[in-house]
Formats: C-alpha cells, sequence, structure tokens
C-alpha cells in the first residue's frame, strides 16, 4: 500500500506524462503470474524549471518506476533468470513461476498485516498497562510505554540523576535495549517489574549513587531504574560468577571489562545492604 503513497508524492512534486505512464498492477490478469510495477514518465513542473539549477533539465523526462521490495525481488529474479514474460517461459516450468509469484504476493500482503497489527498494538498497550499489567508481557512497545507513563519510574529516575545532576532524556532505544536485560533476571510482565522496582526501590538508588559517584553524565535515559534494578536482582545471588554470565549474555561491556565489573557489583550491593542493615 505504500506504493500509491509515494506515487502522490511524486504526483505533487512532479509534472506526470499521463499519455505514456502506466500502472501495470493494473494490467495483471489473475491468472498471470509476476510482479508489476506503477511507472510514471514525469518532468520538473514549470516553477522549478524558473529556478537557476533546474534550467538545463527543461527538455529532461523521466521514468520512475515505484513497486514494494517483494515486488522488486521478483523483478530482480525474473531478470537474471533471463526469462521475462509468460510466453517466454518454457510450459512445464510455468506453474513454478506461477507458485513463487503467489508467495511473495502472500508475503507482501502479511507484511502490511503485520505492521497496521503492531500499529495497533503500540496504541492499545498504554491502557492495557493501566487495566492489567500482569498481562502485558515485556517487549519494545509495552516497555517503553510503561517507561513513558509510570510516574513511579520518573521519581526513581529522577532521583538517580540527581546524583550526578543529569538531565532524564527520553531515549526509547536504550529503554528497549534493557529488554533481554529484565528477561534475564526473571522478569517476564510489566507487572513484575512494577512489583520488583517498588520492593526494591531503596536498594535501587542507592546502588546507582554508589555506582555513580565519579562518573558524570549530562544526561540519563528515562528507565534508567530498570537497568540498575537488574544489577539489584543480580547482585542478590552473591555470585561474581553469575554477574559474569549476566554481563556476557547481556553484552555488557568488553571481556577485559567483565570479570572487574561483575567484582564491582557484588562489592557495591554488600557495601550498600550493609549500610542499610
Amino acid at each position: 500500500d505504500e506504493v500509491d503513497k509515494v506515487a502522490e508524492i511524486i504526483q505533487k512534486e512532479f509534472d506526470i506524462d499521463t499519455e505514456h505512464s502506466v500502472d501495470k498492477r493494473a494490467l495483471l490478469d489473475p491468472d498471470r503470474f509476476g510482479y508489476l510495477s506503477l511507472h510514471y514518465v514525469a518532468k520538473l513542473p514549470a516553477a522549478r524549471l524558473k529556478l537557476t539549477e533546474y534550467q538545463r533539465f527543461s527538455d529532461c523526462k523521466v521514468e520512475i518506476q515505484i513497486r514494494s521490495i517483494l515486488q522488486h525481488t521478483w523483478a530482480e529474479i525474473e531478470h537474471d533468470i533471463g526469462y521475462k514474460g509468460k510466453q517466454a517461459v518454457p510450459r512445464e516450468i510455468r506453474r513454478r513461476f506461477s507458485r513463487l509469484a503467489g508467495l511473495l504476493e502472500l508475503a507482501d500482503e502479511e507484511f502490511e498485516q503485520i505492521r497496521d497489527a503492531l500499529l495497533a498494538y503500540e496504541t492499545a498497550v498504554p491502557q492495557r498497562i493501566t487495566d492489567a499489567p500482569a498481562l502485558v508481557s515485556i517487549d519494545k512497545a509495552s516497555l517503553w510505554a510503561f517507561v513513558k507513563q509510570s510516574q513511579f519510574v520518573h521519581r526513581i529516575d529522577n532521583k538517580i540523576a540527581s546524583v550526578s545532576k543529569s538531565q532524564v532524556v527520553e531515549n526509547e532505544e536504550y529503554v528497549t535495549g534493557d529488554i533481554g536485560k529484565l528477561q534475564y533476571v526473571g522478569l517476564a510482565t510489566i507487572a513484575d517489574i512494577e512489583l520488583s522496582l517498588r520492593q526494591y526501590e531503596d536498594s535501587v538508588v542507592a546502588f546507582a549513587k554508589s555506582w555513580l559517584t565519579r562518573d558524570k553524565y549530562e544526561t540519563l535515559s528515562a528507565g534508567i531504574s530498570l537497568f540498575y534494578l537488574c544489577y539489584i536482582l543480580i547482585a542478590r545471588k552473591n555470585s561474581v560468577e553469575a554477574a559474569y554470565d549476566y554481563l556476557k549474555r547481556c553484552q555488557i561491556g568488553t571481556d577485559e571489562e567483565r570479570k572487574s565489573v561483575a567484582q564491582k557489583i557484588i562489592s557495591t550491593y554488600s557495601r550498600i545492604t550493609n549500610k542499610s542493615g
């Protein structure tokens, strides 16, 4: 469906030679195999040709072919095989061409439906989190929605940011990078995250303060509290090996750094728990 959206943009930006343009998609009979694209013959509009830098193109026309990625895949394969058009293909091979074209068309439609379903899910998930967080699994859309709308997360993030006098900013890529970390430490739903944060709020803040004492950052990502929550849940195992495995599995730091970071996680947690005790 994006083919038609692109076509609308081209129609606005260029003068289209409708006599020589053709929507080859409309020529594809139901029983024919193969993808066809939308072809425009276009030239620059008069208003643009008045500009000095475009005047040399006043007599130029171009052909613009618009098709989806999978339509282009079909065209490239068809071209490489060297049999373009139904009549050129040996009779015993035609059915296989048709089956392949059908599969690509189904894939195109399925990708559209997946995209639309994802958009619908992203729209609905904030309310689902409010209504039943225990039923919302941790994924890209749900985690980002939770971090943005949870005042509890905002409060802990700001406590952590105050240590290094940082500003909390929205960074979806950073937050969604924590999905694997949260799942590794045994959290499966949004309710699991909120429950753990409430249970270990003081430890998360104290750990972050100790961890950030020597470091100064202009900004910290919203959801930074989740990063340190994972450290707390790992540190509670009181095992440098477990901490090292967490760092390795979640690809935190380099191989050379992980052993010392793992030891620091355990020692920092031990220090803050002894203080609170």
